[in-house]
C-alpha cells in the first residue's frame, strides 16, 4: 500500500525547497563610464559587481561585470546580429590592466546570441594581461572600477 502525503504538506514542502534552493538574486547597478572616441560602444561597470581577489600570492586583483552598448548592430562569427555585451572582466589598479574571463552578446531585445570565455587566465600576476592605453575606455573602466572599489 502507497501513502501519499496530503496535498497541502507537500506544497509547503515545494515552497520551503524553493526558498533554499534559489539562487541569491544579484542587484545591478550600472555606472556609465564613458564611450569610445568614436561613439560607437558605451561602457557601464555593475558596481555591484566588484569584487577583491587574491591569495597566496601577493597579487591582488578586482573582478567586474562590465556592459557594452553599441550604436550599430554587430555581427558574431556565425553571422547572428547583437546589440550589447556583459563581459567578466579582471583588472590590475596599480598596473593599469584588465583581461576579459568571460561574456555573452545579447539582441535588441536581450536574448543571448552568443557566449565566450577564457579556458585560462593567470591570477598570480597580470604580466600577460592587457594594458590599457591613456585617455581610452580601457583606461577610463580600469579607473572608475578602481576608484569605486576603494570608496565602496
Amino acid at each position: 500500500m502507497r501513502i501519499t502525503p496530503p496535498p497541502r504538506f507537500l506544497g509547503s514542502c515545494l515552497a520551503v525547497l524553493f526558498i533554499f534552493i534559489s539562487p541569491t538574486a544579484h542587484a545591478v547597478n550600472w555606472l556609465k563610464t564613458g564611450k569610445t572616441a568614436d561613439g560607437s560602444r558605451r561602457a557601464s561597470i555593475d558596481t555591484d559587481s566588484i569584487r577583491y581577489h587574491g591569495g597566496l600570492s601577493s597579487f591582488r586583483y578586482l573582478s567586474v561585470w562590465i556592459k557594452w552598448d553599441y550604436a550599430a548592430a554587430q555581427k558574431t562569427s556565425a553571422g547572428k546580429l547583437y546589440r550589447q555585451s556583459k563581459v567578466f572582466y579582471y583588472i590590475d589598479c596599480g598596473g593599469k590592466k584588465l583581461e576579459f574571463v568571460q561574456g555573452m552578446d545579447y539582441t535588441s531585445k536581450g536574448n543571448v546570441v552568443d557566449s565566450f570565455n577564457r579556458n585560462y587566465i593567470s591570477t598570480l600576476s597580470s604580466d600577460s594581461w592587457n594594458a590599457t592605453a591613456p585617455e581610452t575606455i580601457g583606461e577610463s573602466i580600469v579607473d572608475e572600477t578602481c576608484y569605486y572599489a576603494q570608496n565602496k
